[in-house]
């Protein structure tokens, strides 16, 4: 007789895991679209070299105007935590990483939706800080996700010659918070007319999003290399 966690480790799991990639790709990656509403921030051309950066630092993060991302990241969370929820009790359930994404899961959640409220309710000054804080917050929840992953994955393919996925999967996850971070960096400077910091900031932004990509596709082939996630090998 199929024990429970037999049962769960077929199409319970896999399922499980396509919720996660599905999060993790709309929480990874934006598609801004313009409201046309203003923060009613002061661009004035004489406030000095603190101000000006401040406003520089705000204007690169969240714009002038309200965005609304496509991809809504907070449903990306979501889904990440409900993936790694119903893995409880699985075959790959690893309890202390499965924990942690899902605090990480939901960390980033808040720290997607604050800074979408942040500027109605934080004085223009105030705001790079937080807004700072929230990004480092949010690039650290989706890093930690995809390392959650791959810690759950490769504990349990010790004898498999797929071992090399988990390198792939930790490359992957360095690659996208690397970029995530530089590419702020270098949208600062593009926007304060340093020259070739624009184009370098869209070329990382194109390893970023190779980052995400190549994480699901090399698990996706690790799932059909595998019998972890209820393939046959």
């Amino acid at each position: 007789m199929k024990s429970k966690d037999n049962v769960k480790g077929t199409g319970y799991v896999r399922t499980c895991i396509y919720v996660i990639l599905a999060g993790l790709f709309i929480a990874a990656l934006a598609i801004n679209i313009n409201t046309g509403i203003s923060y009613g921030f002061v661009m004035g051309s004489n406030e000095g070299l603190g101000i000006y950066a401040k406003t520089q630092i705000i204007t690169t993060f969240i714009g002038t105007k309200f965005n609304i991302d496509l991809l809504f990241d907070p449903v990306g969370y979501i889904l990440i935590f409900v993936g790694f929820y119903f893995l409880k009790g699985t075959h790959i359930d690893s309890r202390n990483t499965r924990k942690r994404a899902m605090i990480m899961a939901v960390l980033g959640m808040l720290g997607s939706i604050f800074e979408l409220m942040l500027p109605f309710v934080v004085n223009q000054n105030k705001l790079v800080l937080p807004l700072i804080i929230l990004y480092i917050i949010q690039v650290a929840a989706i890093v930690s996700i995809m390392y959650s992953i791959t810690v759950m994955c490769t504990k349990k393919i010790d004898n498999y010659k797929y071992m090399q996925v988990g390198k792939d999967l930790r490359f992957s996850a360095d690659l996208y918070g690397v970029c995530m971070i530089v590419g702020k960096v270098l949208k600062v400077f593009g926007r304060a007319g340093i020259y070739f910091a624009g184009l370098l900031y869209w070329l990382v932004s194109g390893f970023m999003l190779f980052a995400v990509i190549y994480f699901i596709v090399k698990l996706w082939i690790y799932m059909r290399a595998t019998d972890t996630f209820g393939w046959k090998k």
